[in-house]
């Protein structure tokens, strides 16, 4: 029975069919935009969770975003500030929110520039999100910081009117394979503690709450193993919670990415704070108590309505 109710819950996250075809539909749309106004030398491709592929499906009433990178070229050489001859971040954005002005269909839609990004909604709460980019060939920041492999990242605008390094493909090939060493456990896995983020701390961010479980959940499956552990999910939501504490409150990578750190702000510290000590007792109380019906009812506190009712 609670076996089943955690098969239940694994599918309640996953996106449906329905959604897959919108993201497919949208981005496609946008790709053809760009190509129809002589741009194929423009790439675009899918970002963040969808091309993690942990994206959790929303619930009602919630918008849906979809993160597009839009890559508008290659960077070789930083210049001087207020070289005439250089790219700016709001250069960037302006040729990204140009490429959609441009086609009828989107300019009807009123794209906006919302720093970093330029955005533009759709009537069924989908929300389309064009994040401007261009190919790392320098392999050192504008400060000198260095970072390798050259020719592996993005540089893309940031919400403070500077560039950031963006490791998007590195970052979505080593959750793949993180997922794959645990046998197809860890997508599923980060997805039902997103429903637990969502909530409790909804003030997380996502992405902060995947790089954290790809750091913990390594080492719990490690432990496991040695000490043979039943690889349940229940097993392994409780072990997070009781083992992630040392991780949720510092800056944090993927190991081995170029990505920035990620840490929570105050606002989702304190949310974590408040609830983490009671989200472990609870998850204690859902591994030791005596019935089914009794660990599903806990089990419903701790994801909310994803976990089907008793």
């Amino acid at each position: 029975m609670l076996n089943d109710a955690f098969l239940t819950l694994r599918g309640n996250l996953e996106l449906t069919d329905t959604f897959g075809d919108t993201i497919s539909q949208r981005h496609n749309a946008v790709r053809s935009a760009i190509e129809n106004l002589g741009r194929s030398d423009i790439e675009t491709k899918l970002i963040g969770s969808l091309q993690r592929q942990t994206r959790v499906h929303p619930r009602q009433g919630d918008v849906f975003d979809i993160d597009v990178l839009v890559v508008l070229g290659s960077f070789y050489n930083w210049l001087h500030p207020g070289d005439p001859t250089g790219i700016t971040p709001q250069m960037a954005m302006d040729s990204a929110h140009s490429l959609v002005g441009e086609s009828d269909r989107y300019s009807a839609m009123n794209p906006q520039q919302d720093h970093p990004t330029v955005t533009f909604s759709y009537a069924d709460d989908v929300k389309v999100e064009l994040v401007p980019a261009y190919k790392d060939k320098i392999g050192r920041s504008p400060a000198g910081v260095p970072h390798t492999p050259v020719d592996r990242g993005y540089w893309v605008p940031n919400s403070s009117g500077g560039w950031d390094f963006a490791d998007y493909d590195y970052d979505a090939a080593y959750v793949s394979a993180v997922n794959k060493n645990s046998s197809g456990l860890f997508i599923p896995l980060v997805k039902m503690l997103k429903a637990i983020k969502r909530t409790h701390f909804p003030a997380m961010k996502s992405y902060h709450l995947e790089v954290v479980a790809a750091n913990v959940v390594p080492g719990i499956l490690a432990d496991f193993q040695r000490r043979n552990v039943a690889l349940t999910y229940p097993n392994l939501v409780a072990a997070f919670l009781h083992g992630s504490d040392n991780h949720l409150f510092i800056p944090l990578t993927l190991p081995g990415s170029n990505s920035p750190a990620v840490e929570p702000d105050p606002l989702a510290k304190v949310q974590i704070a408040d609830v983490l000590t009671s989200l472990k007792e609870r998850s204690k109380q859902a591994l030791l108590s005596g019935g089914d019906t009794e660990k599903q009812r806990v089990w419903r506190e701790i994801f909310g309505d994803a976990m089907p009712a008793i």
